[in-house]
């Protein structure tokens, strides 16, 4: 059976490694055939259509590269509830599993049918992702409140970041674009996003 590991992680100074590892030895102790790793950095609110992952392994699931999405948890899928839900009517219909690591859970039974167990925790994970979000989303909006009441500097700095020091931050990417490789080959070997990868091209 074929198979694509999926991982993201929120922030660029995070490492996604401990998921493909992981997701990897998933997929030897089930004899799947790895076809793709898809990896990305960006915030887990990122609407589906603005996520090149996601449409990625869409475009791969349209194809029928593969039978099964491994992920470590429901979250990396999003963290807005119809919008992973959408994702798993789209590969269900498709035929594909899904499998989440952290709580070992198929979509699928391995005659390919829904497996209902599976897809009922599903669902209640992706509202819990959903809920997850919004209580950090409040504790930033409620931390910044109260930074503005004692007078304390917040967000991001005025001004634009320096070129040289943008580069510099995204030596990846600037290694992997003067090697000759594509924006989408870069991204996944840089694990960030789209335009990261188009705006240190236009710096070069």
């Amino acid at each position: 059976m074929k198979a694509v590991i999926l991982a993201r992680v929120s922030k660029s100074t995070q490492d996604f490694e401990r998921q493909v590892t992981e997701l990897r030895n998933v997929a030897t102790s089930r004899a799947y055939e790895v076809v793709e790793e898809i990896v990305s950095k960006h915030t887990g609110d990122t609407k589906n259509e603005n996520r090149p992952d996601l449409q990625r392994l869409l475009s791969l699931a349209s194809a029928g590269a593969m039978q099964t999405v491994l992920v470590s948890e429901v979250s990396r899928l999003g963290r807005k509830t119809f919008e992973i839900l959408k994702v798993l009517e789209i590969l269900t219909e498709q035929g594909i599993n899904i499998y989440v690591h952290n709580f070992k859970i198929d979509t699928l039974m391995p005659d390919g049918k829904r497996n209902p167990v599976g897809q009922l925790l599903f669902m209640f994970l992706s509202e819990r992702a959903r809920a997850e979000q919004e209580d950090r989303s409040e504790r930033i909006k409620s931390g910044i409140a109260q930074a503005r009441r004692a007078g304390k500097p917040h967000g991001r700095k005025e001004g634009k970041e320096d070129e040289k020091v943008f580069l510099k931050r995204h030596k990846k990417v600037v290694a992997s674009l003067q090697l000759g490789n594509s924006i989408r080959a870069t991204m996944k070997v840089a694990g960030v996003a789209m335009a990261t990868v188009q705006k240190v091209k236009k710096l070069l």
